[in-house]
């Protein structure tokens, strides 16, 4: 114990904030001279201020990347750094999304340009039989098609009856029919690359190796080159800021992103054409439209998430640093699907996933409007085994506001994170302004976020209620941008999502989000499912109507076993592998009563759960004396870790009033209180009832309290 007090008062550095710092002051030096001289300020000044380390990356020129004497710079910006104990990380583009290099990558190849496949309907129905002549949009040609109404009807492909100009001549069968088209062009106008907060300027096709071996080649290999000695000692991490695929935006027509070699990929994995697919997903149209749609975006998601972030990866691992940075929209479920095919699928292949929150107000921290997005990520890392997940924090929209946040919403923003299970803070904040908030503050904050880093790596979250990402039912129900990628079912689906999410927050219930891989993976093992370490005792599925073949019959042994199985606002009806299979629908009719049946928002739901699980720990209001199933703590952030024979308990205050409760400790044990702000331990009020312990709980506006409990 006192070792870990000694931690705990005075955490090592590592554990503090990494401000990015894209420039170290190059810009108007005279010469090198006052460039260095600039550099040693400003890193001693990071480092007086108790930073962890420090984000940073090449000066960008017009010369980029040929020019030495900047590659140069980032060795000295290096050495100065270990001289001083400052850990980095590099920040691997000129601008984002990463991947182009600040354009060098498309200079150097044009052919990586990011390419898609847009669909074009024309809105007349025509009826059959007649001759029919149309011309069709810019762009090559990949398919024309006759998509009948009468869904027992094969789609006609009718490609072959164009001419070198894009004139379509063929007959309309019987029946009534609508022309689509599919045609290749570049992923350019009206997608985020001319929207960006940087300068536009076209995108790399992710979905291509090659495209991503040039980016790392341009960036990536002359960091080390230049910076090698510090590999895996000083410098920790490449930061890759929001790539995503480039097909959403204001694009002419709805569109995917492709690759020139998909029809021979997709025909080779699955036994049919990649056309049925594509039309399936552009237009809900024909038979087996789920199996289509679903066959369709797992495919993109393994191109994307292998080629262009199992690349990275592979790079990074095998020089010796972690992966890292974070995705674009993390918190909107129904982008998942067009930006990366699956989020979930993509983190898997970063060492230290991360996020952005772009939000310090702590009111909109807690907004119920979206999934709780650092826990889906920092979930990935629990499962998977992985110690650090990341956080780009700044306070963007604030001051895009014009309004600058007070210390204690920083606090509470930090406070947000570690809750939530992020423990790396790579930051924007404006913390250097002296007219605001003075050095005395600074180090306070780095010094809390430390204390916090010290304690929440302990262990491991100690988690047993998995929630299952509704990625199959998503494919089915979103379109690529601009085509149904906000129809009412999906709408419905990701509520749900949202919905359980928040509720067990404010319920102070531990748990993770996994997929449909985890879950085929896990071990059964009596009542529960084991996946690495992790043992759920309680399987969430929110608002999914689709599901794999093997992912039910898994389902059903689980609920056999003893399993908890809460299905929310549905039962699963469909099987993945083709409306002619009727395993999904069957397994959870067999079910029947063996599984909980609610909506995300019935407290009798949560009664359920209580009884499923049998917390040994449990956050109980001031009003709430006795330890109800339905008590809610709303503003209160919980995060539990198991070590060996000791818990750590980490509570926090995201309201402006004070919070009074009793938190219950079944079974008894001794119990600590650190404070993270002083750095100090005190013994808690507590009383005992039989071998239960009720721990006095009081937390000001926005703090946080720590409880060691052996």
């Amino acid at each position: 114990m006192k070792e870990l007090l000694k931690g705990f008062k005075e955490p090592e550095r590592s554990l503090g904030i990494y401000p990015i710092v894209h420039d170290m002051g190059r810009k108007g030096c005279k010469d090198s001279s006052e460039y260095r001289q600039r550099v040693d300020r400003r890193l001693q000044r990071i480092h007086d201020l108790g930073y962890g380390g420090v984000v940073y990356n090449i000066h960008y020129t017009f010369d980029f990347p040929e020019n030495e004497s900047c590659w140069e710079d980032t060795a000295y910006i290096r050495e100065k750094a270990e001289e001083l104990g400052l850990k980095l990380w590099i920040y691997d583009e000129n601008g984002y999304p990463s991947g182009t290099a600040g354009g060098a990558v498309l200079e150097r190849h044009p052919e990586y340009e990011a390419k898609g496949l847009f669909y074009y309907s024309y809105w007349m129905v025509q009826s059959g039989p007649s001759d029919y002549r149309i011309e069709a949009p810019s762009g090559r040609l990949f398919g024309a098609y006759l998509i009948p109404e009468d869904p027992s009807k094969d789609i006609v492909n009718i490609s072959h009856t164009a001419d070198s100009r894009g004139v379509l001549r063929f007959k309309i069968p019987e029946g009534r029919h609508q022309i689509a088209m599919l045609l290749e062009r570049e992923l350019y106008d009206g997608t985020p690359c001319t929207q960006p907060w940087c300068p536009p300027r076209r995108y790399i096709n992710p979905l291509d190796k090659r495209a991503v071996s040039e980016f790392i080649n341009v960036t990536h290999e002359n960091y080390y080159r230049y910076n090698k000695e510090g590999f895996g000692k000083s410098i920790k991490a490449f930061f890759m800021d929001e790539p995503m695929l480039m097909s959403v935006g204001n694009t002419p027509y709805p569109a995917v992103s492709f690759r020139e070699d998909f029809p021979e990929k997709f025909k080779a994995r699955y036994g049919y054409e990649i056309d049925r697919a594509l039309i399936a997903v552009f237009s809900g149209k024909g038979r087996d439209v789920t199996k289509l749609r679903c066959d369709f975006w797992d495919f993109i998601a393994d191109e994307y998430s292998r080629n262009f972030y199992g690349t990275i990866q592979d790079w990074c691992r095998e020089h010796g640093v972690s992966s890292s940075g974070h995705l674009m929209e993390e918190e909107n479920v129904l982008s998942h699907v067009v930006n990366y095919g699956s989020f979930y699928r993509c983190i898997k292949h970063m060492d230290i996933p991360g996020i952005d929150q772009l939000r310090s107000v702590p009111t909109e921290l807690m907004k119920r409007d979206s999934i709780p997005f650092a826990r889906l990520v920092s979930s990935a890392a629990d499962v998977f085994g992985k110690r650090e997940v990341m956080s780009e924090a700044p306070d963007h929209f604030s001051r895009v506001d014009r309004v600058q946040v007070p210390m204690d919403w920083i606090r509470a923003s930090m406070n947000w994170h570690y809750a939530m299970g992020v423990n790396v803070i790579t930051s924007y904040y404006g913390l250097y302004n002296r007219d605001y908030f003075s050095d005395e503050e600074i180090a306070e904050l780095n010094d809390y976020v430390k204390r916090l880093g010290f304690i929440l790596r302990k262990g491991e979250r100690l988690s047993r209620t998995a929630i299952l990402l509704p990625e199959a039912s998503l494919w089915d129900t979103v379109g690529p941008a601009g085509k149904g990628g906000r129809s009412g079912k999906a709408e419905k689906i990701a509520k749900t999502l949202v919905d359980i999410s928040w509720g067990l927050l404010d319920r102070q219930i531990e748990f993770d989000y996994i997929d449909e891989g985890v879950l085929g993976e896990a071990a059964l093992c009596q009542d529960s499912l084991s996946f690495g370490s992790r043992q759920y005792k309680l399987l969430i599925l929110p608002g999914i109507h689709v599901l794999n073949r093997t992912s039910a019959l898994k389902i059903k042994d689980f609920a056999e076993r003893g399993g908890k199985v809460a299905c929310l606002n549905t039962l699963p009806q469909k099987t993945r592998e083709g409306d002619d299979d009727s395993t999904v629908k069957n397994v959870f009719m067999e079910l029947g009563q063996g599984i909980i049946y609610a909506d995300a928002d019935d407290p009798r739901l949560y009664e359920e759960i209580e009884v499923a699980l049998l917390r040994d720990v449990k956050l109980l209001p001031d009003e709430r004396r006795s330890p109800a199933a339905s008590a809610m703590s709303p503003n209160i952030l919980s995060h539990v870790r198991q070590d060996s024979d000791t818990k750590y308990i980490f509570l926090c205050n995201m309201a402006g009033a004070t919070y009074r409760g009793r938190l219950l400790l079944k079974g008894g044990g001794e119990v600590m209180a650190l404070d993270p702000r002083l750095g100090d331990a005190f013994a808690p009020e507590y009383s005992k009832e039989g071998d239960d312990i009720y721990v006095e709980v009081n937390l000001k506006p926005y703090a946080g309290q720590i409880f060691v409990v052996k």
